[in-house]
């Protein structure tokens, strides 16, 4: 008789891919789990009103269950389903709660998105100085659903509990270690990925022109992709500064890969001079922009484990980012691989001089050669089902 598939339900309180990538990398996880051999179910909110949907859906590998949630503010519907979805866990015969939101009694958290904690540092260090980061600052210290979730996470991690914690890098494993010393010994950071066959490896011509056509791309220019839909916390502002200050003929022409309000930065690239280098090409998949593109700049404020860094270096893309981003740590891996650096990472967003530098370095031929040579190793660090099987066994270990 064959052992019984561990039932396991992974709680977080959203579910739109459309939102960004911790969703569709959570759609991701559930699938390769599945394929594991677990039984997954994905519990998330469902807003209230006609044609919501309700229960549980989907087959036997991955089930979602739809928590309809109520009106009133954003506080009010996480704590109303933080409520429901702890009834759920402690009712619904599973073997694992794998918490992406805080939810206190879950056996692992996987703060996808960061610690609760840092993301309000980072989210500080990024409101600037003087009277307008003031307030934004004052204002976040205001912000219930943001304290509900803080104190949910100082539940779980605070005290003498027993959940294991599997952040998404060594950079989230270090800010738990550091908010939440009593956890210190239940920590295991199992590394990020992405379904890497939905990412092509680069260097096909026409492919590369097609994708170009796509987007609306000069053919012949260097093009730096900039991937997110927050602009402003990824860095983008600082992008174009980094952009402006390097000689005309250095300029990479910066293709914005997302959704958000563009009106203030075609201001800022306007002002900068730069307007021409700059292209708003609205939200495209991985497998379209990293074949247009020579690079990737990510000069994020925050990123605990950035998807699109993950899409860059299994495609073969020179990368640059911030050491406030958890992928970070698969650039040296990267460059010894390739037997030579594959992308540069910055020590803060806000300097420019360094970050453009940094965009200099990564237009070099010879970064680019070693970015895909390192292809083949960084496709297998990324793969979801390496994700997964890690997963596993920190689920083996919570059952103990």
């Amino acid at each position: 008789m064959p052992p019984a598939r561990i039932r396991v339900a992974i709680v977080n309180e959203s579910a739109d891919p459309a939102r960004g990538g911790a969703e569709t990398s959570i759609r991701e996880m559930a699938d390769a789990l599945a394929a594991c051999g677990a039984q997954v179910t994905l519990v998330h909110a469902a807003p209230q009103g006609p044609g919501a949907p309700a229960g549980e859906s989907g087959e036997a590998g991955v089930r979602e269950f739809a928590i309809v949630v109520g009106g009133g503010g954003r506080a009010a519907r996480t704590r109303e389903f933080l409520r429901a979805a702890g009834t759920l866990a402690a009712g619904g015969g599973f073997d694992i709660v794998h918490a992406v939101t805080p939810l206190p009694g879950a056996q692992v958290y996987q703060p996808r998105g960061g610690t609760v904690a840092e993301t309000i540092r980072r989210s500080d260090a990024l409101a600037g100085r003087g009277v307008g980061g003031w307030l934004r600052r004052a204002a976040r210290r205001f912000n219930a659903r943001q304290q509900l979730l803080l104190r949910e996470e100082r539940r779980m991690l605070g005290g003498m509990g027993a959940t294991w914690v599997a952040p998404v890098s060594e950079y989230g494993a270090r800010q738990i270690r550091d908010e939440y010393p009593s956890a210190s010994g239940r920590i295991r950071a199992v590394f990020n990925a992405i379904r890497v066959e939905a990412v092509p490896v680069v260097g096909d011509a026409e492919q590369r022109a097609i994708a170009r056509e796509r987007l609306g791309l000069p053919q012949d220019a260097r093009i730096g992709a900039f991937c997110a839909h927050n602009f402003r916390l990824k860095g983008l502002r600082e992008l174009l500064a980094a952009v402006a200050a390097l000689p005309a003929l250095e300029r990479p022409m910066i293709a914005i890969i997302g959704r958000g309000d563009v009106g203030a930065f075609r201001r800022q690239s306007a002002q900068l001079g730069i307007e021409t280098r700059v292209k708003f090409c609205g939200p495209a998949p991985a497998a379209t922009w990293t074949v247009a593109a020579d690079l990737l700049a990510h000069p994020t404020w925050y990123d605990p484990c950035s998807r699109v860094v993950l899409e860059a270096v299994a495609a073969g893309l020179p990368v640059v980012t911030t050491a406030y981003n958890g992928a970070a740590e698969l650039l040296p891996r990267a460059a010894a691989a390739a037997g030579g650096p594959t992308g540069f990472v910055v020590d803060e967003p806000s300097n420019i001089d360094a970050l453009a530098a940094a965009l200099r370095s990564a237009g070099d031929p010879a970064v680019a050669l070693a970015a895909r040579r390192a292809t083949a190793e960084m496709r297998a660090i990324c793969s979801m089902e390496r994700h997964a099987r890690e997963l596993m066994v920190v689920y083996e270990r919570a059952r103990r």
